[in-house]
């Protein structure tokens, strides 16, 4: 029993989007679905996954370019911080209009905020609200894993000039709600590698493992 996360690079940005699925049932959440949506659905399918929700861990256009058809095809509910709901249907907002390709997604079905959960199975995903990247920018906790979009990434953090970034925040985030985590805790980003908290907390050039 328990969770296994299996990640997909998806579109022209590489973004990655992630199934986390619990062994037993296999439920599943679907985490950032950025683009490529046949071939997501593919995946799904591949692994027997029985699809509960579709999870944003923030609204850039390279991380929701897939929602509409995902959603219309497994009616799946969509999960995003209230903060960014109306970026899925501004194109301006979510940047996909700034990427050249301007698209909506539908509107969420449901808003995730720090402390939630997320239900797979027996398994708890825990919320943490990690602004900074983004304002609504969310991570999702279980035990040993973190899958922290945009906020951090191996030796390197999200961008903090794009509509809506904070780098103070994102500092404050990191060092809060990331490196509190055993340095074991395996961090899986929204590009690029995964990384453990151990190893940016001695690595990692932009944020430091000393609090303010």
């Amino acid at each position: 029993m328990g969770l296994t996360v299996h990640k997909m690079t998806v579109g022209p940005l590489e973004t990655n989007c992630f199934l986390v699925i619990e062994s037993g049932s296999k439920e599943t959440l679907l985490v950032d679905p950025g683009a490529e949506a046949e071939r997501i659905l593919d995946y799904l399918q591949q692994l027997d996954a029985r699809l509960v929700a579709i999870v944003l861990t923030h609204a850039h256009g390279d991380h929701i370019g897939a929602v509409r058809e995902v959603k219309a095809r497994t009616g799946a509910p969509v999960l995003v911080h209230c903060l960014e709901a109306d970026w899925l249907t501004d194109p301006q907002k979510n940047l996909s209009a700034l990427l050249g390709f301007p698209f909506s997604s539908p509107e969420a079905d449901q808003f995730v905020d720090e402390g939630d959960t997320l239900s797979l199975g027996p398994e708890r995903l825990k919320v943490l609200h990690t602004p900074g990247h983004s304002p609504g920018g969310v991570s999702l906790h279980h035990d040993g894993i973190l899958l922290c979009g945009d906020l951090l990434f191996l030796e390197s953090v999200g961008r903090c000039d794009l509509p809506g970034g904070d780098p103070r925040a994102l500092v404050d985030s990191i060092q809060a709600k990331v490196y509190t985590l055993p340095d074991e805790t395996i961090l899986y980003p929204g590009h690029g590698e995964p990384t453990t908290v151990g190893h940016e907390k001695r690595h990692n050039a932009f944020v430091t493992a000393e609090t303010h």
